[in-house]
């Protein structure tokens, strides 16, 4: 066993001591998982209640792989093949006898094991103060924020309108961003949606404090620069340097900046060390041979300085210690103009009912602490944790860290309590999520708030082969930085050591990895790849193979050759479902429909399949400045003379589909209308069959946010389809999967190609303000701020030029560990290629931001150039699309009369229908209005007054408006909805239900299960454990009765939801070993029944 080996062994042993708060860096196949497994079986041990333990990671797929992990070892499932099954059954089978001592059955409930993702238990944590009713109550989180920031921009913009100073402020940046309306609205609303970066600088300071803020912390960074260049540079190098003419005293105050600066300026050129020294490149001091010789020695000194050149760049691109007055006054401006967005912003979350999770960090954050102290929410929390246990903890960001500091405020050194955080910082890639790689070096370092950690590192790899696992190490250790550096996102590479053993016939290392360039023919490449999947597959069908690409864009001409060469495709999540064009038809088809005067939407409605109106016929229906609107045209006998006589019949079948549309506009859900529309006009008959899952997926999703009160109309689009995706075709059984290098991080493959490593990446739209905060080595923080320069102004100043210097670096650093996590996912065989451009003289210098820029120094020479294939076939040109359209025979099909059904009989009260004049639509609106409110009010800390509801009218009104109800019943409903609640408050009953001193009190519990032999699944409007310990199951009914007994209504409507309430009762055995009754609940009429 060798030394990394026997560290590993080492590292592993005490990684489980539950004394013991541990950082743990685990690099790629480690068996990371694992050791979160056994650590949570370890620590239950050491527990009375399994609660106490709190596993928090960073996305659901972690969470559910966690929890599986912990479920299957305590069922005894875990993989026969797992390298640590005996120490997996070891602590399992301990940790059962720990718990049947105290009455836990977790391997048939393991609802009580508390892993899960952070945001959800930030929502937890935000959800326990009254902080959740600034938004409205319940707090409600939105996967589709975007359309609530661009709405709180444009309510900004207009509002500057009539403001007076954010006039004023709004007209400096318009003027920086040439005065384009648009372009500022966007930008700000980017802003709103990075709010977790400046929002507590631009609330708790004003516009001053957060500039001096800003020179506090440009000052500390030029200190630290000087510190560093002054102490690499012998004592008497400086002083020599100091002597030179111009240049003067080198020291490590901000104030000898320049000296620094105009010794990097005479002493190097584009980065390299100054050969020509003349009087008309270093000015007239340096006239005189004297001056030039004592610059040369200078130069010749320096030269011999390991790291010298490096230093005095990085001094030569630092800004001025100080803001400049221009820069100020942008930041001061721009600095209320975001505080203003960020107001509106909350005044949308309060209008949507729905919030982002940004604001829910926020609110969790202020849960925990309060100017700076841990709360009571923090201490009791805290305390009611004996251990934690982080995942993925490379992925932090600055606001998570900061609330793990306040969540163990309250631990003291050796009361038991303890942490474990697990990542890599070698695999962190979600910068653009916030995460920042130098907090795992803060915590390893100095620990996190008062928990010191223990750092450990995991050094076997299980996942590859000794091959690769040794191409690897040697690749990696010359393209990964020397050493860590916080500022500048740097990570040091750490070996690995195989713990495979080598196959009998494992191929040599030259054969794991092949290395192929195809010089300016991405086609020869991409049927490289086809050739070398084919191969792959010829040797072992069963094999695991996988296509990873760096942006989805990567993955197209890849796909497209695959298909051709007859190899299964899989694509994940790489078709954004707002380029396939059965949903780009869709979207125009809305947009016309909405607006009789997006003449662009009606020309696309048209060209579409279900119509395919030629060129010609367009041109004769619509014109440059044509008064006529398109639809206008549609029945205007002179403008249909004059298209082609072969649409004719098309566009009359269309007008009239779509003269019936508009006529039920506004009458219905706003999915079914549109689909209704779309099959009427022969759609599904017009794509092909493949393409109908997209159109699908589409009203799915346009349903599911209309449902939510989210829906508002087209202008909506751009967020409901922001991440949403085509849906992967699923081949055969094992087909190849595509997909790009952070969709399979976490995964692991047979064989893994990664084409394109020429192809750019990280490039996007410069935001209205640039920020950067830099973790220091104990705990505080650095920020640079830099608003974003003028419209032509070059560089935008020293500051912007530094700031995006500095996140230029970052970048790069980050793709050197992209390209890590893409090698790594390899288990046999690796196959890296490019098809860069080559220069004059046949040179070739990949692009900066390619991730073959990252490999080059390390692989420029062992990359395989290939020449074209003789007889290969020439690139393919661009061929225009042909018009899709239906058959001109197409007609709907007629469906046949529908079966007369059997009814039972029926009592003749019940043939009687009550007259009530709220039945239909607005009635359904009223009641999903009422239980949304009661399901707030249950959920806040105390019950509202008559006063506070009746403040509440406008919010009722807002969300039946936007539910559809018509202006004309709006306010009688709002009046029903209001009646609904004071009734319910005014009667002890409701009060008792609505309480917040339940115990497993739930709102809206939605539960899964079998009731008599069927799968069902139901939401539960109120759910709890009453103090005589029986679980009650109540269901709301917005039932208003008029004439006739009360009590026999009652008694009708409980036979009538008799069967609904029994599956409830049925599913909410489940929940725990309590008795449980089940009732009506009427708001509207105060009126309890309890199912007999």
């Amino acid at each position: 066993m060798n030394e990394l080996a026997r560290a590993d062994a080492e590292a592993r042993e005490r990684a489980l001591d539950p004394q013991r708060s541990i950082l743990l860096q685990a690099p790629a196949g480690s068996g990371k998982t694992s050791m979160l497994t056994q650590r949570f079986l370890r620590l239950l041990r050491t527990v009375e209640e399994p609660g106490a333990i709190l596993a928090i990671t960073f996305t659901r797929k972690a969470a559910a792989e966690m929890r599986a992990r912990v479920t299957q070892a305590l069922r005894g499932q875990s993989a026969a093949d797992d390298p640590c099954a005996g120490e997996l059954r070891a602590l399992t089978a301990a940790a059962l006898r720990h718990g049947a001592a105290r009455g836990w059955n977790l391997a048939q409930d393991p609802g009580a094991l508390r892993i899960q993702t952070i945001d959800s238990f930030t929502h937890w944590l935000a959800s326990q103060l009254p902080i959740a009713a600034r938004a409205g109550g319940t707090l409600r989180v939105t996967e589709t924020p975007q359309e609530l920031y661009r709405r709180a921009a444009r309510r900004t913009l207009l509002a500057a309108e009539a403001d007076a100073v954010l006039g004023a402020d709004t007209e400096l940046l318009f003027e920086r961003l040439d005065n384009h309306w648009n372009n500022l609205e966007r930008l700000l609303a980017d802003m709103l949606g990075e709010r977790a970066h400046w929002l507590r600088y631009v609330l708790q300071t004003g516009p001053g404090q957060l500039c001096a803020r800003v020179n506090a912390s440009l000052e500390h960074i030029i200190r630290d620069h000087l510190a560093a260049a002054g102490a690499a540079l012998p004592p008497a190098l400086l002083l020599a340097a100091q002597q030179l003419p111009g240049v003067g005293a080198l020291g490590g105050d901000p104030a000898h900046l320049p000296a620094w600066k105009r010794l990097a300026d005479c002493t190097l050129t584009g980065g390299r060390w100054r050969v020509r020294l003349t009087e008309e490149l270093l000015g007239p001091a340096y006239a005189q041979a004297p001056a030039r010789e004592a610059l040369r020695s200078c130069i010749a000194q320096l030269s011999r300085t390991p790291g010298s050149a490096q230093l005095l760049q990085a001094v030569a691109a630092l800004p001025a210690a100080a803001l400049s007055a221009e820069d100020e006054a942008a930041i001061a401006a721009l600095a209320r103009v975001l505080e203003h967005a960020a107001r509106e912003l909350h005044v949308e979350f309060a209008e949507a009912g729905r919030v982002d999770y940004t604001y829910v960090t926020g609110a969790a954050r202020a849960a925990l602490a309060e100017a700076g102290l841990p709360t009571e929410l923090a201490l009791r929390t805290g305390l009611a944790f004996s251990h934690i246990l982080v995942d993925e903890f490379q992925d932090t960001s600055l606001a998570q860290f900061q609330l793990l500091e306040s969540l163990t405020a309250a631990w003291q050194q050796g009361d038991g309590r303890t942490l474990f955080i697990v990542g890599d910082p070698m695999q962190s890639i979600y910068r653009f999520r916030d995460a920042e790689v130098g907090l795992f070096i803060t915590a390893r370092e100095h620990g996190i708030g008062n928990v010191r950690l223990t750092p450990l590192r995991l050094t076997r790899n299980f996942r590859a082969t000794p091959a690769l696992v040794d191409w690897s190490n040697e690749v990696f250790a010359q393209v990964f930085p020397a050493a860590d550096e916080l500022r500048a996102g740097a990570i040091a590479f750490s070996a690995s050591v195989a713990a495979r053993l080598p196959a009998e016939r494992s191929p040599p290392a030259h054969a794991s990895v092949q290395l192929r360039l195809f010089p300016g023919d991405r086609d020869a490449e991409a049927r490289s790849i086809a050739a070398r999947i084919s191969e792959l597959r010829g040797r072992a069908p069963e094999a695991r193979v996988a296509v990873l690409v760096a942006a989805h864009a990567h993955a197209v001409p890849i796909v497209n050759v695959l298909r051709t060469a007859g190899v299964e495709v899989l694509g994940v999540d790489l078709v954004p479902l707002a380029q396939r064009p059965i949903v780009r038809d869709l979207v125009q088809l809305a947009r016309a429909l909405h607006d009789l005067g997006d003449r662009s939407a009606w020309l696309a409605v048209l060209r579409a399949p279900w119509c395919g109106a030629s060129l010609a016929t367009l041109t004769a229906l619509s014109g440059p400045e044509d008064p006529q609107l398109l639809w206008e045209a549609l029945a205007d006998a002179a403008r249909l003379a004059r298209c082609a006589p072969r649409d004719l019949a098309r566009l009359v079948r269309v007008r009239d589909v779509l003269a019936r549309a508009l006529e039920r506009r506004d009458s219905g859900p706003a999915a079914d209308w549109l689909e209704a529309t779309w099959v009427q006009l022969g759609a599904p008959d017009a794509y092909p069959r493949a393409e109908l899952g997209d159109a699908r997926v589409f009203f799915s999703a346009l349903a599911e946010r209309a449902a939510a009160f989210e829906w508002r109309g087209p202008e909506d689009f751009p967020a409901l389809l922001q991440d949403l995706y085509s849906a992967a075709d699923a081949a055969g059984a094992n087909p190849v999967q595509v997909m790009t290098i952070h969709r399979a991080k976490g995964l692991e493959f047979d064989h893994v190609l990664v084409p394109g490593l020429d192809r750019g990446v990280g490039a996007g739209e410069r935001p209205l303000l640039r920020w950067i905060d830099l973790p220091r080595e104990r705990g505080a923080s650095d920020l640079i701020v830099a608003p974003a320069a003028a419209i032509g102004e070059e560089g935008g100043g020293e500051l912007n030029a530094f700031l995006a210097g500095l996140l230029t670096t970052r970048a790069r650093h980050e793709r050197t560990r992209l390209m890590y996590v893409a090698a790594t996912r390899a288990r046999e065989t690796l196959h890296l290629s490019a098809a860069p451009k080559m220069k004059s003289g046949g040179r070739l210098d990949p692009d900066p931001r390619s991730l073959l820029a990252c490999l080059w120094p390390a692989l420029a020479e062992r990359f395989q150039v290939q020449a074209p294939a003789p007889g290969a076939p020439a690139a393919r040109r661009a061929q225009a699309l042909p018009l899709r359209r239906l058959s001109d025979l197409w007609r709907p099909p007629q469906l046949p009369a529908a079966e007369p059904l059997p009814h039972l009989p029926l009592e003749r009260s019940s043939i009687e229908a009550p007259e009530f004049s709220w039945v239909g639509e607005t009635q359904r609106h009223i009641g999903t209005v009422v239980h949304a409110l009661l399901a707030q009010i249950a959920d806040a800390p105390a019950l509202p007054t008559g006063a506070q509801l009746q403040a509440q009218r406008d919010a009722v009104l807002r969300q039946l408006r936007r539910a559809g109800v018509p202006e004309r019943e709006a306010a009688e409903a709002a009046s029903l909805v209001l009646t609904a609640l004071a009734r319910t408050l005014g009667d002890e009953r409701g009060r008792w239900i609505l309480g917040a001193g339940h115990p497993e009190a739930h709102s809206e519990l939605a539960l899964t299960g079998v009731t008599a032999g069927r799968l069902r699944s139901v939401v539960i409007d109120r759910c709890f454990v009453d103090e005589a310990g029986t679980r009650w199951v109540i269901d709301y009914k917005t039932s208003r009765h008029e004439g006739g007994s009360l009590e026999s209504f009652l008694d009708h409507e409980m036979q009538r939801y008799q069967g609904q309430l029994s599956d409830y009762l049925a599913l909410a055995r489940s929940l725990g070993p309590q008795p449980v009754r089940a009732a009506l609940y009427f708001p509207l009429l105060g009126a309890f029944r309890e199912l007999s």
